[in-house]
């Protein structure tokens, strides 16, 4: 772009990564038309959707202290892939960006999509595993390589298991958090319960979803309530939302970055948005950047209109 084009684009910029109030995560998940499609209240067949929302809903809320929570978030992932990708490792051919080859640096190397999540203050919005009130980590050795395995210990109720039991019993089943699958292959207590309700198959294959489970489980007569199990897919459901606002936001600042020019922060959010989608699955579209960078930014009269 000329230097009048740029004048013109960047005057365009309407700053909308600069949040002013937390209340914006309830405009991007008070979408109850949207929401009510989510899988688990869908299969639950549930009349009253808006009650079950609103408890994780304040939930997430709840969890931001302030709106610079969030703003620190967008702050922290545009500085880096800015530094992640600097200037001087693009060029022109012709009126495309490039690769300047010649001068790459080690830097992507090393600023893997999970080196910037262990630096955010809030993981949660970002990486949106799934999670509940009890939880725990199990480190494992895995080819010389210490991982660190993160679970969620969700309860169940049941009507009476054993005689010597009372009416209900709370049983606990195991989540692991990244995957959101629990593990039946083997001859714990919960899955010995399990057992009488899940079909062969499951057992067979050895794991079953969270999803699955919760379907399965609200259709045995055996279980009396399974709510902080459909809780835990809401809020992951829910924090999946906000995740893509927030991104959506974060491809803006780094579109709009005066650090830089037009066309170089056009390649850097294309670059941003096909890490995520890569590493996180975030599904983020380019529709966006790609319309604003394609305008025609030597008439003013035509922009404003």
């Amino acid at each position: 772009m000329r230097e009048q084009e740029k004048t013109n684009f960047y005057k365009q910029d309407k700053k909308e990564y600069i949040l002013n109030n937390k209340d914006i995560i309830l405009e991007w998940i008070n979408n109850f038309n949207e929401l009510k499609n989510i899988e688990v209240i869908k299969s639950s067949n549930c009349i009253d959707y808006k009650s079950i929302l609103s408890k994780p809903i304040k939930k997430i809320y709840d969890e931001i202290e302030d709106v610079q929570e969030l703003q620190r978030i967008i702050y922290c992932i545009s500085n880096w892939y800015e530094i992640k990708y600097p200037d001087c490792e693009f060029k022109f051919d012709g009126d495309k960006v490039v690769d300047r080859h010649e001068t790459k640096t080690d830097l992507c190397k090393y600023m893997d999509i999970y080196e910037l999540i262990r630096r955010l203050e809030t993981k949660d919005l970002i990486t949106c595993n799934y999670r509940s009130d009890k939880h725990g980590f199990i480190p494992t050795i895995t080819n010389n390589r210490c991982i660190v395995r993160h679970y969620s210990d969700i309860r169940v109720k049941f009507k009476q298991l054993h005689e010597h039991m009372g009416s209900e019993q709370n049983v606990y089943i195991r989540i692991y958090n990244e995957e959101g699958i629990a593990h039946l292959n083997n001859t714990t207590y919960e899955n010995y319960i399990l057992r009488d309700i899940l079909s062969y198959e499951h057992f067979k294959k050895g794991t079953i979803t969270i999803l699955e489970l919760y379907n399965e489980l609200i259709k045995s007569d055996k279980c009396i309530c399974a709510d902080d199990l459909r809780d835990t897919i809401i809020d992951r459901e829910l924090r999946i939302i906000v995740r893509k606002h927030l991104l959506e936001l974060i491809a803006l600042k780094l579109l709009y970055s005066k650090n830089t020019i037009p066309e170089y922060g056009y390649e850097r959010a294309k670059r941003f948005i096909k890490e995520f989608n890569e590493e996180l699955n975030t599904n983020l579209e380019t529709n966006l950047i790609d319309e604003i960078i394609s305008k025609d930014y030597n008439d003013v009269k035509k922009l404003i209109k």
